[in-house]
């Protein structure tokens, strides 16, 4: 376990929740800039508590790639097979203050001695924004544009989810338009009767990326009862957050904003999450809930105890 600076009674909670900060180390220049994440996995490892918020800021981000470091975080948390983590990946310097944890952990850094061992060696992660742009020869979208778009069904609210909100989050100044897949278009989901409802995915949804960027001033969640939502015809939409998966499917929206003398909009696309071979997917997690309460049923029915 890393090692606490303050009293580990002192941590803050808000709505019952604890909230902890992790310094992430960076070593390195350019191509090379790294981030050491041994303290998240072993923090991850020893803490199954799921009323925990994890705050992460790197400790210097001069040539720093944010969303690079955002989707090493995101796959290492599948990896552990914590994908609905609370994890919250900070900018420094504007936002740290904004969170204040009382607590925070730190990482070994060059110096520290748990970077002498091959398992730290191996929680390297290369970050560096060398070479890794959004063409506009832009590494960073930090409030680059004034209303961006993001959508998605967001239940039980992932590692995926939780990265198209951060980078929708990071690159919105004023205005995040967040759309939540409507009940009529989740009729053929698996295990459907499990989705949580709109209400409760939206709730989660704007929750997030409010923790991800405490400043942002408006949130607005839009019922999406067809893919394309207000994308295809809202003017002041000026980018959209999407993953490489879904990136063909926004330029097929940008066509019908031409078509409508509307500019088109700017994508932020996410790289695919390194899973290791670990399946992420909302419908996965409610097959997993399915299975153990099938599990919890039966063994109430025999009157045997749960180990």
């Amino acid at each position: 376990m890393p090692q606490t600076t303050g009293d580990p009674e002192s941590l803050s909670s808000s709505n019952e929740r604890t909230e902890l900060s992790i310094v992430l180390p960076i070593r390195g220049v350019r191509e090379n800039l790294s981030v050491n994440l041994g303290a998240l996995r072993n923090f991850l490892n020893e803490e199954q508590s799921d009323d925990l918020t994890l705050y992460l800021f790197p400790e210097k981000d001069d040539g720093l790639s944010y969303l690079r470091l955002a989707n090493s975080v995101f796959s290492l948390v599948v990896q552990l097979n914590r994908p609905q983590a609370d994890v919250v990946v900070q900018r420094r310097p504007t936002q740290t203050s904004a969170v204040a944890p009382q607590t925070s952990l730190h990482g070994s850094g060059e110096n520290g001695s748990s970077h002498q061992s091959a398992s730290m060696n191996n929680d390297w992660h290369l970050v560096g924004a060398h070479g890794y742009d959004f063409g506009d020869s832009s590494h960073d979208f930090y409030d680059k544009y004034d209303t961006v778009a993001v959508g998605g069904t967001f239940d039980r609210l992932h590692a995926g989810h939780r990265l198209l909100l951060t980078a929708a989050a990071w690159a919105a100044k004023s205005t995040l338009r967040v759309g939540i897949t409507a009940d009529v278009l989740l009729q053929k989901k698996q295990y459907k009767n499990l989705i949580a409802s709109f209400e409760d995915r939206s709730a989660g949804a704007v929750a997030y990326a409010k923790r991800v960027k405490p400043s942002i001033s408006n949130v607005i969640v839009t019922n999406l009862t067809d893919p394309s939502g207000p994308t295809a015809y809202d003017p002041t939409i000026a980018a959209l957050v999407v993953s490489k998966e879904t990136v063909d499917g926004a330029r097929k929206i940008n066509v019908v904003r031409s078509a409508s003398g509307l500019d088109p909009m700017a994508f932020i696309v996410v790289d695919v999450l390194d899973t290791t071979g670990v399946k992420l997917s909302s419908s996965a997690l409610r097959e997993k809930d399915a299975k153990r309460w099938s599990t919890i049923n039966r063994a109430e029915d025999d009157g045997r105890p749960l180990n």
